[in-house]
């Protein structure tokens, strides 16, 4: 039995081989959208809390650290989800016509999109951005950010 080579055409119809990058003023519009998106989803959070389980927030409120691990996991698992389960896609990038892929430009893991969700934890990760078009959960992540072409 022969041993073939898929190109990346047929391994991904429909996909060109390589991707323009994102530009600046598309990643901070993601970021904005995102940051939006994810206060939303967690004051969704806190109201069914409050409605389910009203002695929830009374505890929430007594720990500052209890907030702080709440809040910064919440903050992993939706960007997580978002970018695993939307093929590399989050609200912002949903309204930028954007997507994650990684470096070789194949679809995200769902291990990519944790090490990206991780890595937006770092201290002054924003600022990475003042170095180049790439932030420090793109490049520690192998990923990166590009225009979605797939799109109409």
């Amino acid at each position: 039995m022969e041993n073939t080579i898929l190109d990346h055409e047929e391994l991904y119809p429909g996909t060109p081989e390589s991707y323009e990058l994102a530009g600046t003023g598309k990643r901070f519009a993601n970021y904005l959208l995102d940051v939006l998106g994810f206060y939303i989803f967690m004051v969704l959070l806190g109201a069914l809390g409050g409605i389910f389980m009203p002695g929830l927030l009374d505890s929430f409120v007594e720990s500052g650290l209890r907030q702080y691990v709440i809040i910064y996991s919440v903050y992993v698992v939706y960007y997580t989800l978002m970018e695993g389960a939307l093929e590399g896609k989050t609200l912002g990038k949903f309204v930028t016509r954007s997507r994650a892929v990684r470096d070789d430009d194949d679809p995200l893991t769902w291990q990519d999109a944790l090490v990206r969700s991780l890595c937006r934890l770092i201290p002054f990760e924003a600022f990475s951005f003042l170095a180049g078009p790439r932030g420090w959960h793109d490049t520690i992540s192998r990923t990166k950010v590009v225009l979605d072409q797939r799109q109409a």
